[in-house]
């Protein structure tokens, strides 16, 4: 189907932006803004200009933001009168990539679910960013929406998380081929299986009082949990950095005992 767009200078798109920014009011707890846009139906080869209205605070990701409010006119300053007129002092921005707008106004600004239910991703972003790189690596749900804006900001909040981690600051502990004694707090524990036998293998990572963390994979003793102190003792096998965190590794046989 044949396209036809009308052609409109810079100087003309600028006359119009300046009159649609008259009279509106910039305030940071408004609840949805207007995108004069381009729109064509099924039936028809002309392009005219439309009106979508972008809910800022849809806390719902079931629910599309970016809403269709009408055909304005064939005319772009004809088009924006009508579209200040529906607006009032709402922002209007004017945008002629449709498809583009839909795509990325459409995906959720609001969690869903979880400990951030119904606040805005960015904020959360901005007050734990950790948990934001946590649920971009584990959302596995059906919202595709949320699972591309997820992926979108993965490596953003990987950048905040390993910056807030290089402020606190870390050390590697010894050197690779050294036996070390490290006490400190079991911060995590992961099981895992082990492909060539029946026998369980624990990931541990035992955090220092000086922040320093050092990791070893193998048999634990009983007793052993989350949040314990211990002594660790073992060889350097090697020293690894992730999101701004030293990891020193241990290798080969270790003694670990309650501190």
């Amino acid at each position: 189907m044949e396209r036809t767009i009308k052609n409109y200078t810079e100087e003309q798109i600028s006359e119009v932006e300046s009159f649609l920014e008259e009279g509106v009011i910039m305030d940071t707890n408004r609840i949805c803004e207007f995108y004069l846009t381009l729109g064509q139906s099924d039936n028809s080869k002309d392009v005219r200009f439309v009106l979508y209205r972008f809910n800022l605070k849809c806390a719902s990701a079931y629910v599309d933001p970016f809403r269709f409010c009408c055909i304005l006119a064939d005319d772009l300053m004809e088009a924006a009168i009508k579209a200040r007129r529906i607006a009032g002092k709402n922002v209007v921005i004017v945008d002629f990539d449709s498809q583009r707008l839909k795509k990325e106004k459409s995906k959720p600004n609001y969690l869903p679910f979880g400990k951030y239910e119904g606040q805005s991703i960015n904020d959360v972003m901005e007050v734990n960013p950790s948990y934001v790189l946590w649920l971009s690596n584990n959302y596995n749900g059906k919202n595709k929406g949320l699972i591309e804006r997820l992926s979108e900001i993965r490596q953003e909040a990987a950048a905040k998380v390993t910056e807030i981690n290089r402020e606190k600051g870390s050390s590697y502990i010894g050197e690779v081929g050294q036996k070390v004694k490290v006490e400190g707090e079991v911060i995590s524990i992961a099981t895992t299986g082990n492909y060539y036998s029946d026998e369980v293998i624990h990931k541990i990572r035992v955090k220092d009082d000086n922040g320093n963390t050092v990791t070893r994979s193998g048999k634990l003793p009983d007793g052993i949990e989350k949040g314990a102190r211990i002594t660790i003792e073992g060889t350097v096998k090697n020293h690894s950095e992730y999101l701004g965190v030293k990891y020193t590794f241990l290798g080969g046989r270790c003694k670990i005992t309650p501190a």
